[in-house]
């Protein structure tokens, strides 16, 4: 994964949840360290999808557990870009 699709994940967590934590990292869980509910985590594909142009099935965005989920959903959705 390029590192201008990780800060462009950073950026849209930092800008959609800066109130849950001031450090993450890849293995940063979304619903017990970052407070995401399923709004939150529906407001989040929808942001991604807008920025990388891509669709997000809901059983992908479902399964994601940690920020190192949604990195590796977006390298594998935008290899080809």
């Amino acid at each position: 994964m390029s590192e201008t699709h990780i800060n462009t994940i950073d950026t849209i967590i930092k800008e959609q949840f800066t109130h849950h934590v001031d450090n993450y990292g890849e293995k940063t869980r979304l619903i017990e360290d970052l407070g995401m509910d399923s709004l939150d985590l529906v407001e989040l594909v929808m942001a991604i999808e807008d920025n990388f142009d891509t669709v997000i099935s809901d059983e992908t965005a479902e399964a994601w557990v940690t920020v190192g989920d949604i990195y590796k959903t977006v390298s594998g959705e935008t290899e080809d870009d």
